[in-house]
């Protein structure tokens, strides 16, 4: 008997405090469980200028070039779920 329980996708990550204009940053969140593929979009806010998402792997990188505060929600998705996590980038 082949055992078909699959864990429940998570998601989770903590940006770093603050990221300084002109320096390459890179965030990665944590996702386990989930069934088959999982991508990554952005609702809300749009990143600080400079900055993008991979939506294969939810890492967000680049090198900020305007200061600000930016409030967003990272969500990512599986073949049956999905799952947010609130973010907040500080440049």
């Amino acid at each position: 008997m082949t055992d078909t329980t699959t864990d429940a996708l998570t998601l989770s990550g903590t940006p770093a405090s603050f990221y300084p204009t002109g320096v390459a940053m890179t965030f990665t969140p944590v996702a386990s469980g989930g069934v088959g593929t999982l991508t990554y979009s952005l609702t809300g806010s749009a990143l600080p200028a400079g900055l993008e998402l991979d939506p294969s792997t939810g890492i967000i990188s680049g090198t900020p070039s305007v200061a600000g505060s930016v409030a967003t929600v990272l969500k990512g998705v599986d073949a049956t779920t999905s799952k947010l996590l609130p973010l907040v980038l500080n440049v």
